[in-house]
């Protein structure tokens, strides 16, 4: 199991806490499963999160590479590792 825990990185005074989990071994992100009304984060493919060996990882599914940590191949995460997608800066858990 992985969670992604937003964080106020921006010290905004509107934020909305969020936090996700997943334990399927391939998680597609999307703005369907990560925040419904956030038109940053794609609304069909932005990241691929995987298990793979006992491993966690990310990869970029979008065009204009609008997921951060800014990856042109598959990353394996680490707890504590920052991920931007769209506008939502997440934790990483595990």
């Amino acid at each position: 199991k992985i969670s992604l825990k937003a964080i106020n990185a921006y010290d905004d005074p509107g934020f909305v806490p969020l936090e996700l989990s997943f334990s399927d071994a391939e998680n597609l992100l999307n703005r369907a499963n990560v925040e419904a009304d956030n038109a940053t984060i794609s609304r069909s493919e932005h990241a691929l999160l995987s298990l793979e060996d006992g491993k966690w990882y990310l990869e970029n599914r979008t065009s204009k590479l609008a997921t951060s940590l800014v990856l042109t191949r598959k990353h394996e995460l680490e707890s504590g590792d920052i991920v931007i997608l769209g506008d939502r800066v997440f934790e990483v858990r595990f």
